[in-house]
């Protein structure tokens, strides 16, 4: 939704509600686990756009896909990532992602179903 004179769209509610969270995960006692998907790629879109994504949280954040899209995710958070989630994902989105080096993305690989 546009404001009169403003030139980009407002966030929605729920778009300022997750970044919120975002900024306060680590204190949250119920987890992401109580969060709905579409909210938790609303918070995961947040902490990656703000750079403020720690790979300790990366696979809070993994069902059958993950999007991680310019963020700043090394080798260890990727092989975080493979450790605890990789059977499960399906499809993940490491695009723009300039610390990875073929050595993680061949492990992500292996431990994916096929």
């Amino acid at each position: 939704a546009k404001h009169a004179g403003c030139s980009r769209s407002m966030p929605t509610l729920t778009e300022l509600v997750c970044a919120v969270i975002a900024r306060h995960l680590p204190e949250l006692p119920c987890g992401l686990e109580a969060f709905p998907p579409r909210s938790r790629a609303f918070i995961l879109a947040e902490l990656v756009a703000s750079n403020t994504l720690d790979e300790e949280l990366l696979p809070l954040f993994a069902g059958s896909s993950l999007v991680l899209t310019g963020s700043r995710v090394s080798d260890r958070g990727l092989e975080m990532v493979s450790r605890a989630c990789g059977a499960a994902l399906r499809e993940v989105d490491l695009s723009r992602c300039v610390r990875l080096h073929d050595a993680a993305l061949s492990l992500l690989a292996s431990r994916c179903r096929r």
